[in-house]
């Protein structure tokens, strides 16, 4: 179970891989696998990005360790990129700053760097900063997906449902 805070449409969700490796047969007669995270974390607003902290918001339920972050916007930005940022009770975890979730102009999809930060705990506070728009025209929209490592708890923080 998680908190969303903000009263927008922000979508937050948590899809849980379980840390399985997986086979895709190919039509070429070989086979492709990958090892994919435990779970990832999605924070997501189809709004009109404007420059601001807090922009989604989530309450982590339990604990673990941040494998890699990446972004996407429902519409490109013109004239300069968008730059989202990552927090952990309100500090970054870019704390190398060019590796924060880029999305360059006339692009919907970001490049992204290692976090610095990686280790959360439950009732920590995962938040995205929309840092810079786009000059021209602002970005649309951002789903930005947080792989990470760990098992979620079996006991919600919040018993209220």
């Amino acid at each position: 179970m998680f908190l969303v805070t903000k009263k927008v449409k922000i979508v937050a969700s948590i899809i849980d891989f379980m840390n399985y490796a997986f086979t895709v047969p190919n039509t070429g007669g070989y086979m492709a696998s990958a090892l994919i995270p435990d779970s990832v974390l999605i924070l997501s607003t189809d709004e009109a990005l404007t420059a601001a902290a807090n922009k989604a918001r989530l309450v982590m339920p339990f604990s673990g360790t941040i494998t890699s972050v990446t972004a996407a916007l429902l519409s490109a930005p013109t004239g300069a990129s968008v730059i989202l940022d990552v927090n952990l009770g309100g500090t970054t975890i870019f704390t190398t700053q060019a590796n924060r979730p880029t999305v360059a102009a006339g692009a919907t999809t970001a490049t992204t760097g290692t976090p610095n930060v990686v280790a959360f705990d439950a009732s920590d506070i995962l938040t995205v900063d929309c840092d810079q728009i786009g000059s021209s025209t602002a970005g649309t929209g951002f789903t930005v997906a947080v792989a990470y490592t760990g098992r979620s708890n079996t006991t919600p923080l919040d018993t209220n449902e």
